[in-house]
């Protein structure tokens, strides 16, 4: 009486360990190289990093908007505060740095290339404010005398 071959069940696992083994004969795990050890310690500093200034964003902007309902709370309780100004677009072409209007694009795109225009672009740099442009062209005619 011979035994017929049982089928297998799933409980039955001895072929996966074979096939581990297969997969691991004849391999041999590499060692890193110190730059490839050295770029992953580099990587996982920079996702901390990363992570610490992502939390410190969101502190900030939870600040903020904890600072801006006291500032509504504030402005509710202070009747006195005159009603914010409504910003209206102006109809005419301006220079943002030098507070000149201009009537068409050409005298806007000219005013540009002005010397006046580098001279108000200089002293913005340095933190000061705008000279108007009689005082620029009475300053160029002292230089040029």
């Amino acid at each position: 009486e011979e035994e017929a071959p049982r089928p297998k069940e799933a409980d039955d696992d001895d072929d996966d360990d074979d096939d581990k083994d297969r997969e691991t004969v004849g391999t041999k795990k590499q060692k890193k190289s110190k730059a490839a050890k050295r770029r992953e310690k580099e990587d996982a500093q920079d996702r901390a990093e990363e992570a610490r200034r992502a939390e410190e964003r969101r502190r900030h902007r939870a600040e903020q908007r904890a600072a801006e309902k006291d500032d509504a709370a504030a402005a509710k309780e202070d009747d006195t505060r005159p009603p914010p100004k409504k910003v209206v677009a102006p109809s005419k072409l301006a220079c943002n740095t030098c507070g000149g209007s201009f009537p068409d694009a050409a005298a806007h795109r000219d005013h540009f290339r002005s010397d006046w225009h580098r001279a108000n672009l200089k002293r913005k740099m340095e933190g000061k404010a705008p000279i108007a442009e009689a005082a620029f062209q009475e300053s160029q005619l002292l230089d040029g005398v």
